[in-house]
């Protein structure tokens, strides 16, 4: 039995070693890119969270300067048209009494 190589089996040969290779070169790519991928994920996790910190100090001021707003205007007292008639008798009486 003699063994012949032929150009054929040259060229399957060649090509299932540039496959291998290929294959090889492929996982190793795609294994770099899962780590880099994992790596940015993270650090997207940290800016994130920071950023949520920020925000939770900005809405805390805010709710702490609209609590004083509100406090501030329902402690004012409510002007009626009642209550401005009776200031107006008030000034009158005061005059009345500074003339006198």
């Amino acid at each position: 039995m003699e063994l012949t190589i032929t150009t054929f089996s040259i060229v399957s040969f060649i090509l299932a070693i540039v496959s291998t290779t290929l294959a090889i070169a492929a996982f190793i790519f795609s294994w770099t890119s899962f780590n880099n991928t994992s790596k940015l994920q993270i650090k997207a996790q940290e800016i994130l969270s920071k950023v949520s910190e920020k925000v939770d100090v900005v809405v805390e001021r805010t709710s702490h300067q609209l609590d004083k707003v509100l406090d501030y205007f329902t402690s004012l007292p409510i002007v009626t048209p009642e209550s401005v008639s009776k200031k107006e008798e008030k000034e009158e009486e005061l005059k009345e009494k500074i003339i006198e």
